[in-house]
């Protein structure tokens, strides 16, 4: 179900994008396997985590060049909402 509201998005999105923020604190710079982080992220469920990606896509939160979502990045919006969901190890 895509977001009411830009940059709003459902707790397992949330969750994703808490790993996705971790990995991309880790590799700074370098692409992120988008696909794995997520199936990971939610136990091997990979329909699932396609669906928390388009959300987080649709929301302006992850950006990625091919469909699929295999690697991808952050936007500025994504770091952002990290930040004010109190998402942030850091």
């Amino acid at each position: 179900m895509p977001p009411k509201e830009k940059g709003i998005v459902s707790p397992t999105a949330q969750r994703v994008l808490l790993a996705l923020a971790t990995a991309n604190d880790a590799n700074p710079g370098e692409p992120l396997p988008l696909r794995k982080i997520a199936g990971r992220t939610l136990v091997g469920d990979t329909q699932l985590a396609a669906r928390v990606l388009a959300e987080l896509d649709l929301a302006g939160l992850v950006r990625t060049h091919v469909m699929g979502w295999h690697f991808g990045r952050l936007t500025a919006r994504g770091k952002e909402a990290v930040r004010k969901l109190g998402l942030s190890k850091t």
